[in-house]
């Protein structure tokens, strides 16, 4: 006995074939181009939530006068985003924002990002029924933030 024949009922899907014809493949680009439409619409979604915790961070920032931390996280995290550029040295941002050591700049960042998450991660609480959520869209909207876009749009811009 031949080996393919007696193994040909494995490779059979229990359902049967189905036959692809031209016009079934317009089904097929369909349900693409719904998937395509799907990430531009969580990518818009997520990139206005991401502005809206932004400006929300911004005015307390700015409303604590602590516009310091503010200067120092927009220039060194925000603005390269921003322009897809390298960010500045924190010497330099020292020099532009009155900062008198890189060490306390570094520490300026780390302080804005770490609010940014809090508050982000409140956003979320907000939206998504279960804390297990929060954490998964947090990190399913920084990596959908962090991908170009397919028309090569970045959100924010």
């Amino acid at each position: 006995m031949n080996h393919r024949k007696d193994t040909a009922k494995k490779r059979r899907p229990e359902a049967g074939f189905v036959e692809l014809e031209m016009e079934d493949l317009s089904a097929v680009a369909a349900v693409r181009a719904g998937a395509q439409a799907d990430e531009a619409f969580y990518r818009a979604w997520a990139a206005d939530l991401l502005e809206t915790v932004l400006s929300q961070i911004r005015e307390e920032y700015l409303r604590t006068a602590r516009d310091g931390h503010w200067r120092v996280f927009e220039a060194r995290v925000l603005a390269p985003i921003l322009r897809q550029a390298d960010a500045p040295p924190l010497e330099e941002i020292c020099r532009a924002c009155g900062i008198e050591d890189e060490v306390k700049a570094s520490n300026m960042v780390v302080t804005v990002k770490r609010r940014f998450q809090a508050v982000l991660r409140q956003r979320l609480r907000d939206l998504v029924p279960s804390e297990g959520e929060v954490e998964l869209e947090f990190h399913e909207i920084l990596r959908i933030l962090s991908q170009p876009a397919q028309d090569g749009v970045r959100p924010c811009e």
